[in-house]
């Protein structure tokens, strides 16, 4: 059926291109040629010797004639009989005949109705564009037409499935910036055959064409059609002046005001583009693209409550304008509003399926919400269905990211070996890449499957490596490739890198406190191996390393940074107590016991915080104890037993043999014995080669005087690890 119907429009565009449809040619004198033809337009006959057309078709034109170019017929344009401003409408007389197209009732026309718009775009021997009814603007019920028409389709007729005229073709050219790059888009319109019937009844005498144009609102609007055609030219700046001139002449040109507004708003000033857009609208309060143009204003100085308001506005007068949506997409993203701007982009990919900017720009408002599978799909469309884009860095780079944060490691690694293979010496390329191979080698890991993991970490290195040789001097390269030797263990040369990475940026707090964590690990190391003086060294550059990144970023100022900077404190603690300092020692422990405390301070179910504060109010208690503060080394015991009940609480359904282990220490040391038995007992369920566990619930059995017990246990620590008494805490 549309088949049948789509050759029917056919035909009768054929039959009126040939018969009816006119080419209205300028025939200028220039200085460097004999004659310059200039084809401006399109008309069509109302009556035998009548061609209506529009009139920014034919202003500025000292003279004209009319084409019929099909038959090969010419006629001079005689002299005009009636015009009107405000419609765009003109009528011509002729010398010469032709056949009159029978005009229909617009109010007969519908949403969805195909037509023939016939005519000729940019001055050829003519078209017929099979076209679409979009809606109908409110403020003049001129009829939205698509496909957009092209330059020179203006005047034409649009005819109906009967061979009537319903409209007389208009473009209504405004400045809108879209996406990335200011263009100029043109929305078609049809201006209805009621208007252009009262207009019929106003034909006067013959005016000759010379004189026609001397007349002040004729001037203006052809300084405003000059105007339009710089700026669709490109040539903003003559384009501006030649606005300014219509207007100055004729300041009631709505549509030059809603131009020049276009033009400011290419180059960014906002405010002027808003008082043209507001003349414009107090000239004609339902002139929708003036309202769109205010939206995009209103948007570049930061009021997007106004530049949605605007929207919304230019919505109930036309719905079926794809700007509006997507710039009240914009301003809805602005304010974090990116559920209703998805909904917007929705609309206007309904409206324009062919724009790939939608796709781009929607799927940076899922993004926003997270929602990266979302995203991918329509970074999709725009790599698979427009050519332009297949091989676009910033659309592979940008879904890239997205499969990334999606889980999708190998499929970014695809999107970025894109990128490469045609510039490689992208350095952020390889960074971002060997970022996700990071990713890829810690999803390995938590798999438990340690060969695939430090493959990828190792492939992850050889990327930053390629980053540093084309960009030595990144901080962030430094500090990715130190982060993936940590996870290797290499740990000498992790603090290499983390401290090229401070060097270059001395703010870096990511990289501080990394090379915390390192150092810390260094520090353990050394004093496993007996060097006590580089594992002290280590430990309290650990502990600047994170007061130093808590006070760069109070963001890091967490439960982590605390627990870490307090077990660094605690280790100091240990080799202070091993050299025989203990006033130092309990010094070292407060100091680890108030950074365990501000760690639960600042998260309540922070369970390793409650671990580690136990073990040093245990060894805090020993300590007073030994001082003969007993009350002071009581209360410490007693906090020992909380913490770890805590602890195991937290932990529920997930039991640390050590929680049980420190609880029945303090338990016994505050003399609570069957309660120290209970919990070495559950600590060598949990561990069954606790020797300490052992050892110490030998001691209890020994202190209530169950000896053979008592012995049974100590021969089983012994057994397990004959170095077991040296060990006691």
């Amino acid at each position: 059926m549309n088949k049948t119907r789509n050759k029917k429009l056919q035909q009768i565009g054929e039959k009126v291109l040939k018969e009816s449809v006119v080419r209205l040619v300028w025939e200028e004198t220039d200085k460097k040629a004999d004659e310059h033809i200039s084809a401006r337009g399109s008309g069509f006959f109302v009556s035998p010797n009548l061609v209506v057309t529009n009139l920014h078709c034919i202003a500025g034109a000292p003279s004209l004639s009319a084409e019929l170019v099909r038959a090969k017929k010419k006629f001079p344009v005689e002299g005009v009989v009636a015009y009107d401003v405000a419609n765009d409408l003109v009528i011509l007389a002729v010398s010469g005949e032709g056949v009159p197209l029978q005009l229909d009732g617009s109010d007969k026309v519908k949403v969805e109705d195909r037509v023939s718009a016939v005519g000729y775009p940019k001055g050829k021997t003519g078209k017929i564009t099979q076209a679409t009814i979009q809606g109908t603007r409110e403020s003049d019920k001129r009829f939205q037409i698509k496909p957009a028409f092209k330059p020179g389709q203006s005047g034409g007729p649009i005819v109906n499935e009967q061979g009537h005229v319903i409209g007389v073709a208009v473009s209504a050219t405004i400045g809108i910036s879209e996406f990335s790059d200011g263009v100029i888009a043109a929305i078609s319109y049809a201006i209805p055959t009621s208007v252009l019937q009262d207009f019929l009844n106003r034909v006067a005498d013959v005016e000759p064409i010379t004189e026609w144009q001397k007349r002040p609102e004729i001037c203006g609007f052809a300084e405003g059609v000059r105007g339009q055609m710089k700026m669709m030219e490109g040539d903003y700046m003559k384009a501006i002046k030649c606005f300014d001139t219509a207007l100055e002449r004729n300041p009631d040109l709505i549509e030059i005001y809603n131009n020049r507004a276009g033009i400011r708003l290419i180059h960014g000033e906002a405010k002027l583009a808003i008082a043209d857009c507001n003349a414009a609208i107090k000239r004609k309060p339902d002139f929708t693209e003036a309202y769109i143009n205010r939206s995009i204003a209103n948007s570049l100085i930061e009021k997007h409550k106004k530049a949605i308001q605007d929207c919304d506005i230019a919505q109930k007068l036309n719905p079926n304008i794809v700007q509006i949506y997507l710039s009240r997409a914009s301003a809805k993203s602005e304010l974090g509003q990116y559920k209703e701007a998805i909904e917007d982009y929705d609309t206007a990919q309904k409206l324009k399926p062919e724009l790939a900017e939608i796709y781009l720009l929607r799927a940076t408002a899922k993004w926003e919400l997270k929602d990266y599978a979302g995203a991918i799909e329509d970074f999709d469309v725009i790599i698979n269905s427009y050519p332009e884009f297949s091989k676009n860095h910033l659309v592979h780079g940008s879904r890239a990211i997205a499969k990334n944060r999606h889980g999708d490691y190998i499929g970014a690694i695809e999107d970025y070996d894109t990128i490469l293979e045609s510039n490689p010496r992208e350095h952020v390329v390889y960074f971002n890449r060997g970022a996700v191979k990071y990713n890829l080698g810690r999803s390995y890991a938590n798999k438990g499957n340690s060969i695939e993991s430090r493959k990828y970490y190792r492939q992850a290195i050889d990327d930053y490596n390629d980053a540093i040789k084309i960009s030595p001097d990144e901080s962030s390269y430094y500090y990715n490739r130190g982060l993936t030797k940590r996870q290797l263990n290499d740990f000498r040369e992790a603090l290499r890198d983390l401290n090229l990475a401070i060097l270059l940026d001395p703010e870096n707090y990511r990289a501080l406190f990394q090379r915390g964590l390192v150092k810390r690990n260094l520090g353990k190391t050394k004093a496993d191996h007996g060097d006590t003086v580089g594992a002290s060294t280590l430990y309290q550059e650990t502990i600047d390393d994170y007061t130093e990144t808590m006070r760069l970023n109070s963001n890091y100022a967490n439960a982590t940074t605390f627990n870490n900077r307090g077990y660094a404190k605690y280790q100091l603690s240990r080799i202070i107590a091993n050299n025989g300092n203990r006033k130092k020692e309990r010094e070292f422990l407060k100091y680890a016991i108030d950074d365990y405390t501000e760690a639960i301070k600042l998260n309540r179910k922070y369970s390793l915080g409650y671990m580690n504060r136990g073990k040093a109010n245990y060894l805090l208690g020993k300590n007073e104890s030994e001082y003969g503060n007993i009350g002071q080394a009581n209360n410490r015991f007693q906090a020992v037993i909380v913490d770890m009940n805590e602890y195991i609480q937290l932990k529920k359904g997930k039991p640390n043999s050590d929680a049980y282990y420190y609880k029945g220490l303090a338990m016994a040391a505050l003399r609570q014995y069957e309660e120290a038995i209970v919990d070495f007992n559950e600590t060598i369920r949990l561990k069954r080669k606790h020797a300490l566990a052992y050892y110490n619930r030998g001691l209890v059995k020994q202190a209530i005087e169950e000896h053979e017990e008592a012995k049974i246990d100590f021969t089983k620590a012994k057994k397990m690890d004959p170095e077991v008494e040296n060990k006691l805490i």
